[in-house]
């Protein structure tokens, strides 16, 4: 696991409580099976604020994704909703490089949007940074 430090880094979805330059915490687990499917990776995003969000996003906390050398990128879909002439789907995606013990990348926060009334969530990206390092392990 992963302790992270965030920092907003922009909010064109226009999402509360996610002012620009606001930082935060976040607690990410990678979960890989390297000898059944090396390429494959489960991202967990965990800490009591961030499960708020995602419950009110209705988005799960953990997603499937792929590695690519040192490189992590998952991603997941909400439950469909409708606002007016709007239907949307929120979608989180988490990109991510690994150096050893150093993990650095983004969350970012955005819609699928089909409809007429769907304004900046036909195109918007709410990106949180983060870095931070794995505990050392004890044996």
């Amino acid at each position: 696991m992963y302790k992270l430090q965030t920092t907003v880094a922009g909010n064109a979805c226009l999402e509360s409580g996610f002012e620009v330059g606001k930082t935060g915490e976040l607690e990410i687990t990678l979960t890989q099976d390297l000898k059944a499917s090396p390429e494959k990776v489960t991202v967990t995003l965990s800490n009591p604020i961030v499960a708020g969000l995602l419950a009110l996003a209705g988005l799960p906390n953990t997603y499937i994704g792929t590695v690519t050398g040192t490189s992590i990128n998952a991603s997941g879909a909400g439950n469909a909703r409708t606002e007016g002439g709007c239907q949307f789907t929120p979608q989180i995606t988490v990109a991510a490089d690994l150096d050893r013990d150093t993990i650095s990348g983004e969350v970012i926060w955005s819609y699928v949007a089909t409809g007429t009334d769907c304004g900046v969530k036909s195109t918007c990206k709410t990106v949180q940074s983060f870095n931070g390092t794995r505990p050392p392990r004890v044996n």
